[in-house]
């Protein structure tokens, strides 16, 4: 799961058809797993059944990161299109994180 918080700054007053943005701003991130297996063995000599079933659950610490992105937000009659890219860099000092880069791209559309 992450949060970002992020800062939007457009280079077009609102009034235009078409605005150019970026964005910035960190993001909060955790993450979680939880696993369980069963094994079941049967001995057909004896005909019995045992199963063993195991569970376990890994939580990382709150991560955080930098975001940086940008975009063209488009305005069509009462629709806005804005499609953005964005990429993430994790602190490499926490534990847990899968990937320190990251990108993304996103499509918002408003009226």
């Amino acid at each position: 799961m992450s949060l970002p918080i992020l800062g939007k700054y457009t280079f077009r007053p609102r009034t235009e058809k078409w605005r150019p943005f970026i964005t910035t701003g960190y993001e909060l991130g955790k993450s979680w797993n939880e696993f369980e297996s069963r094994q079941v063995y049967r001995d057909t000599l004896a005909g019995t059944t045992q199963t063993f079933i195991g569970k376990s659950s890994n939580r990382s610490p709150l991560s955080n990161g930098i975001v940086i992105g940008g975009g063209v937000d488009y305005r069509f009659r009462r629709f806005y299109v804005a499609p953005e890219f964005r990429y993430t860099f994790q602190n490499p000092t926490n534990s847990g994180v899968e990937s320190r880069h990251r990108a993304d791209l996103l499509l918002s559309i408003r009226f």
